[in-house]
């Protein structure tokens, strides 16, 4: 499994934090929408029921965030989970 620097980390927090349009696409399709901001993704991966924790949550919750994942695509499973 490839990892990611704390750059596209940050990336995904601005996304999934505060773009709309990013996160319904995350949701119906991560793959093409982690592509889109330079993260690689294999289908295996990807569960079949997904959610997302709030905007306001991510935000908020930022520095923990990154604190418990060391690349952006250890966050993928963590996000989708809802949690």
């Amino acid at each position: 499994m490839a990892t990611h620097s704390p750059e596209l980390l940050d990336k995904l927090l601005d996304k999934l934090s505060g773009d709309d349009t990013f996160r319904e696409n995350f949701l119906s399709d991560p793959a093409h929408a982690l592509s889109n901001i330079g993260i690689r993704l294999e289908a295996g991966q990807i569960p079949h029921v997904r959610s997302l924790p709030a905007k306001s949550t991510i935000a908020a919750s930022r520095a923990a965030i990154k604190g418990k994942l060391d690349n952006a695509l250890g966050a993928f499973p963590f996000f989708l989970s809802g949690r």
